[in-house]
């Protein structure tokens, strides 16, 4: 066990992929689960195979002291193929914080692609209110033109024709030459000196 508890093998699979998701609070997930405030206290499976963690943060952030976390705990569901946020839960105490990813499969990809998120946020007195993210990650559906200068109206730049000519190769001959030359001068003196 490792890190509060958390299985080493889930701690080190954990590293490097939900290091790009962003929790609704703005901070990274890998920021959470490699702060010393974090403590999990519970892993289970789901019924899809998914992995749900209860998690606590001990000290969360109160004025300038504490963690630098404002949540209390919460509850994150894993995909493990490739460990995705399935769902996360944030505990702010009186309020919470619910994110729910989809993805797709896309064919010649190794992991799924996020393609949407949403952030349901409800507050003490009951009322919530609820945020959708949408993505396309998807290169077929990108025009190349876009990365072009002549897609916003610039003149392309041209760079003249690629060639080596005649002056580059007299010049890379007489370069060679003198570093013969040095390096011939530097043997005779080392000769001229021994004797």
């Amino acid at each position: 066990m490792a890190n509060g508890g958390l299985p080493v093998y889930y701690y080190q699979a954990l590293q490097m992929p939900l290091s790009e998701f962003i929790m609704p609070d703005g901070s990274f997930f890998l920021s959470l689960t490699s702060s010393p405030s974090f403590v999990v206290n519970r892993l289970e499976s789901t019924a899809e195979g998914y992995l749900r963690m209860f998690f606590s943060v001990v000290n969360p952030l109160r004025g300038t002291a504490g963690s630098p976390f404002e949540f209390q705990g919460g509850e994150v569901v894993l995909i493990p193929r490739g460990w995705l946020i399935h769902s996360l839960r944030l505990s702010y105490g009186k309020w919470e914080q619910l994110m729910q990813c989809q993805y797709e499969i896309i064919e010649g990809r190794e992991f799924p692609v996020l393609v949407s998120k949403s952030v349901k946020t409800t507050l003490g007195d009951g009322k919530f209110y609820e945020d959708t993210y949408s993505y396309s990650l998807l290169a077929e559906m990108m025009d190349p033109a876009m990365f072009t200068l002549s897609y916003y109206g610039l003149p392309e730049p041209d760079f003249g024709e690629r060639r080596v000519g005649w002056f580059r190769i007299a010049t890379m001959i007489i370069g060679v030459s003198l570093i013969a030359f040095a390096l011939w001068q530097m043997h005779l003196k080392r000769r001229k000196d021994r004797t």
